[in-house]
């Protein structure tokens, strides 16, 4: 980490708001402690190319950081860590009855679902309580109990460095696949800055996810639940899989669940009992990496002051006094097991830097 004397400090960093030195500890749901060079949080599309246009004149890397809930940080950050502040929720009634609702970059992801469900919106139910912002839920293309943003997107607007310009994207050219999109395999190319999904209207609720229907069912509700019955059914089980990053340190599902051949997934049912897979559109299977750990005896593992959670055993956690290196030690021991004991390679994830 490099030092800068006082009168370095010149009124272009002081303008735009650019800090030194500054800790992530609180900025990424691990709870690991790194620090960030420098440190700015773009207000608006001014602001953020002003902030680009200042760190590519100073040779700085710039390091988009969104909710920090899907980062493991092994390192400090050099150069620019920056973040989007654009809280603006909008909504537009469209001639089908739907509903447009574009929301910025640095809206919390929850408190959008929130926001459409007190008005009365059906939608984004099932990602309740996905932790992160809008600006990050595309990289990842989010999804929880049968439902993907990519399900909901109609466009995003995003700054694409190498042209240096703002760019509208539609569904298809946002390239969403299982856990992955466009922005994450040019990452450091694209910063979304808002995001539109199509909500109300015609759109059904899904409640055909095996937990999600038992917990509805448990719950009581109508034959025809409400979305909000839905989003309360959807908290519920997160709670109680999930634990608070806020009380105890994790990323939320740390692995990817596999995707293998229906002919695969045969083969394996029949050498393990009681595995769990759902069907996709396509004809494979998504199998439970959580089944696979937990068989193998994981679940509650603990390794020094990192280990697994005692609910689920696709969580990884830190027990407040870990280290990415501990952590990152205990994915691979993970990853081998599960290698030898099913031919399966888990796929992490979170972006480690």
């Amino acid at each position: 980490m490099s030092t800068i004397a006082n009168d370095e400090i010149d009124d272009s960093i002081k303008r735009l708001g650019i800090r030194h030195d500054v800790s992530l500890k609180k900025l990424n749901t691990f709870g690991f402690d790194a620090r960030a060079e420098y440190f700015a949080t773009a207000q608006n599309d001014q602001h953020l190319v002003e902030l680009l246009e200042y760190s590519r004149a100073k040779e700085w890397p710039v390091f988009v950081l969104g909710g920090g809930s899907n980062l493991v940080l092994t390192r400090d950050i050099s150069g620019l860590v920056l973040c989007l502040g654009s809280q603006e929720i909008n909504y537009a009634r469209q001639p089908d009855g739907s509903i447009h609702v574009t929301a910025g970059a640095g809206v919390n992801w929850h408190a959008l679902v929130m926001d459409t469900l007190d008005r009365g919106h059906t939608g984004l139910e099932n990602l309740s309580l996905i932790p992160g912002t809008v600006g990050a839920a595309p990289v990842q293309n989010i999804g929880a109990y049968g439902v993907e943003l990519v399900d909901r997107i109609v466009s995003l607007r995003a700054w694409h460095q190498p042209t240096r310009q703002f760019r509208t994207l539609n569904r298809v050219d946002c390239k969403f696949a299982y856990r992955d999109s466009l922005f994450k395999r040019e990452r450091g190319d694209w910063i979304v800055v808002s995001v539109k999904f199509t909500i109300g209207g015609a759109t059904t609720l899904v409640t055909t996810y095996a937990s999600l229907a038992e917990r509805l069912l448990h719950q009581n509700v109508s034959e025809v639940p409400t979305s909000r019955a839905v989003s309360q059914a959807v908290i519920a089980i997160r709670q109680e899989r999930l634990p608070n990053p806020e009380t105890l340190g994790n990323a939320g599902s740390f692995f990817h669940n596999p995707i293998v051949t229906s002919a695969q997934f045969s083969r394996l049912v029949k050498a393990n009992d009681g595995l769990v897979g759902n069907t996709m559109r396509d004809g494979r299977v998504k199998i439970a990496a959580g089944w696979l750990i937990d068989r193998l005896g994981y679940r509650g593992y603990r390794r020094g002051d990192v280990g697994v959670h005692e609910q689920q055993a696709l969580v990884l956690v830190n027990h407040g006094k870990g280290t990415s290196e501990q952590l990152l030690t205990l994915v691979a021991e993970i990853q081998g097991a599960v290698r030898e004991a099913y031919a399966i390679k888990l796929t992490v994830e979170p972006l480690v830097v």
